[in-house]
């Protein structure tokens, strides 16, 4: 570098070092919400502010040290900095992380003046410290202080005895709709009929329909309904002009929207459920005008801003949000936008917030803000990272359910357990009974595995895709395959019908677990509402009791050096274990890490009031071209490792929890590969039945529930 005046090189060392600390702020603020594009361009500036920095630092200095000292001591100063910032960043200590970088850009201004000039290096010093300080308390604390207040002044949603979700008229007969709406205001007539009827009536309205696949689940309704209420009369209905016979005369209101408007749509569906009616678009009037519907309401005009302002938006319970898919930018009223399975139905029922999905999380966080704590995001992730989406709605005290394309959930609410007819032994007295075999260790010295499927946190894959040949319909399925599969506790609440078809397919060797660290997906470790965070556990444990499921599958994203293959602190997580084990209804726990394909702490167990908490120790995953790929995700290794493990019993050492991505499988020729539900020659039980088939005779695949009580009995702690 040009040798330059002093005091020119030192206002421009205090220039790259503020832009330091803002960049490692919004470096830190971009890594938190797991937004990677963010993360890279916020790492590359970070660098070379920090390295600007340190050269007109050097040139404030040139005249203290050798050019030997020189570099000896900015070698050090550069590698201490970014091997702090990289582990401390790692582990998510974010303010430590800046306080760090604080001290670090304003120690070398002790050195920039002669020792006469002591006075005003301190004075420099202090006022580099203020104005940093005063650049990232409004970019990275704020928030802290914002969700402290929340936390103190918002009002609590009351959920662990009545549920998040309400539940429609319990069904006596069931119209099947066949025609396909094909525009807008059709799709939307239909989805706000369907919750009209299922809030009043006990002859409701199934749709058949050919989005998204959708009509090979209503296929899979039908018959389930079929099987488990038989009393209930099925009727098709081919036209709209026959179904308006049916409830013509028994709708009295309608609320007028534009459907060419995106705004004044999701206005009219955000109003059915408090002015009882349905949503009619311009194009339809002359169906009112037909049954002499009443317009109670206008929605054309109205924009979203003026809506929130409202008195209509503080009348809608708003500890329910449906997130949809957002709309096109050109939105012209086209039903590609939208249709049947968008949960229009449930968020009209459950008298929800319906909203479009954000552009980012900033305005996700403005959305969670405006709702109680305790809350319930449901929909899905739309263009956000899911790991930001999840950390966004934990930390403001909201569990994120995900589903995309699921229909019919208004009415499939009303399928109550206590009301099903089911010959076998499954239910009794509306209660479900598992047909697990729970047995006990011989005195054989062995390995115990359990080998268990994820994603069921996912409500559409819990109750309609996992019902596929590539799942709990394998043809690989049997009584000597122990077969361990997730459950959503949201499943229990808004389709309690899946769950007795669950139940009714078990073999002996077939187990449940709930996932994931709640009645949806979220990760304990972000919530810092411990009130809200009661309500969360209690009714999770109200559900597994309901449902005679003692064991819970946790998720959290701590592990992040895990990718490195240096595990962090697991025991470090007990105080989040902690309550969950604290109820009867949970035996022990299983945990997944949201980084590393879920087994992040390799295996780590973590004693909660003597129950067992057992991370990951292996992912089966095809994850071919990423940094978390490798050997130890095939089968090949994962069996070659476990036939060499420990046998006894008493040893923590001696038990395996293997975690199946539920989008892997194996082709016809045993590749692992990406599985599509098209595509009919990929079975993802066909992992399971290989782990099987690779382990030696002292390894022992056992139910999830037998896997938590074995070490329970014997393992030494």
């Amino acid at each position: 570098m040009k040798k330059i005046d002093k005091k020119k090189s030192f206002v421009f060392m205090s220039v790259f070092a503020v832009l330091t600390v803002v960049l490692q702020a919004a470096l830190s603020r971009a890594f938190v919400y797991g937004l990677f594009a963010d993360t890279l361009v916020h790492a590359v500036f970070f660098l070379a502010f920090f390295l600007l920095y340190v050269l007109f630092a050097k040139n404030t200095l040139r005249d203290r040290f050798t050019a030997k000292g020189m570099k000896i001591l900015l070698g050090v100063y550069c590698a201490s900095f970014l091997l702090l910032m990289i582990g401390l960043i790692g582990f998510q200590k974010f303010i430590p992380a800046l306080a760090v970088g604080i001290v670090y850009v304003a120690v070398p201004f002790w050195f920039v003046f002669s020792k006469k000039e002591t006075k005003k290096s301190i004075a420099c010093l202090t006022a580099a410290i203020f104005v940093l300080f005063g650049m990232t308390i409004p970019g990275y604390f704020y928030r802290l202080f914002e969700i402290s207040v929340r936390e103190r002044t918002q009002e609590l949603y009351l959920s662990a005895d009545n549920g998040y979700f309400v539940q429609g008229v319990a069904v006596e007969k069931l119209y099947v709709y066949t025609q396909e709406p094909k525009t807008t205001a059709e799709v939307l007539f239909h989805n706000s009929l369907q919750a009209y009827t299922s809030m009043r009536f006990s002859d409701q309205i199934l749709y058949e329909s050919d989005l998204n696949n959708s009509k090979e689940y209503t296929a899979q309704h039908l018959s389930c309904i079929e099987k488990y209420y038989p009393n209930v009369v099925q009727q098709k209905v081919n036209t709209q002009d026959e179904l308006l016979e049916i409830y013509g005369s028994r709708i009295e209101n309608y609320i007028l929207f534009d459907e060419n408007d995106k705004e004044s749509t999701l206005v009219a569906a955000n109003l059915c459920h408090q002015k009882n009616a349905v949503m009619l678009g311009k194009s339809m009037l002359e169906v009112a005008v037909r049954y002499g519907w009443k317009q109670v309401f206008d929605a054309t005009g109205w924009t979203e801003d003026a809506f929130l302002s409202s008195e209509y938006f503080d009348k809608l319970d708003r500890h329910l949000l449906i997130l949809l898919d957002a709309f096109s930018e050109n939105f012209t009223g086209y039903s590609e936008d939208v249709y049947m399975s968008q949960l229009w139905d449930l968020g009209i029922m459950n008298n929800a917030w319906i909203a479009e999905n954000d552009v980012s999380i900033v305005e996700l966080e403005d959305h969670l803000k405006k709702m109680p704590r305790n809350s319930v995001c449901i929909g899905s992730v739309g263009e956000h990272a899911e790991n930001a989406f999840v950390q966004a709605c934990a930390r403001y005290a909201t569990t994120f359910i995900y589903t995309r394309y699921t229909a019919n959930l208004s009415v499939l609410s009303g399928f109550r357990l206590q009301n099903a007819t089911v010959d076998s032994d499954v239910l009794t007295d509306g209660e479900v009974q598992k047909r697990t075999t729970v047995y006990s260790d011989d005195a054989t010295p062995k390995h115990t595995v359990c080998v268990m499927l994820s994603d069921a946190d996912n409500v559409r894959f819990c109750t309609e895709s996992i019902m596929s040949s590539h799942y709990y319909q394998s043809p690989l399925r049997d009584e000597t395959l122990q077969y361990n599969l997730g459950l959503a506790g949201s499943m229990v609440e808004i389709a309690p019908i899946f769950l007795l078809e669950c139940y009714d397919r078990m073999t002996v060797t077939d187990d449940f677990c709930y996932q994931l660290s709640s009645i949806g997906y979220t990760y304990p470790s972000k919530w810092t509402d411990t009130e809200a965070w009661e309500q969360v556990t209690k009714t999770l444990a109200a559900l597994m009791h309901e449902t005679k499921t003692h064991v819970l599958e946790i998720m959290d994203d701590s592990a992040f050096l895990g990718v490195v293959d240096v595990p962090s602190d697991f025991g470090a997580l007990q105080e989040y274990f902690d309550t969950y084990t604290v109820y009867d209804d949970v035996d022990g726990c299983l945990f997944i890490d949201y980084t590393a394909l879920y087994a992040g702490y390799r295996g780590a167990v973590c004693w909660s009031n003597d129950k067992p908490v057992v991370s990951a120790k292996y992912s089966v995953w095809y994850d071919e071209g990423t940094p978390f790929n490798s050997e130890k995700n095939t089968i090949d290794c994962i069996v070659r490792e476990i036939n060499e493990m420990s046998t006894d019993k008493t040893s923590t050492d001696a038990y395996t929890f293997i975690i199946v991505h539920g989008w892997s499988g194996l082709d016809e020729n045993g590749n692992l590969v990406r599985l599509n539900l098209s595509s009919v020659d990929v079975d993802n039980t066909a992992i399971f039945a290989a782990l099987r088939d690779g382990f030696d005779e002292d390894v022992e695949m056992v139910s999830v529930t037998e896997f938590i009580n074995r070490m329970r009995r014997n393992v030494i702690r």
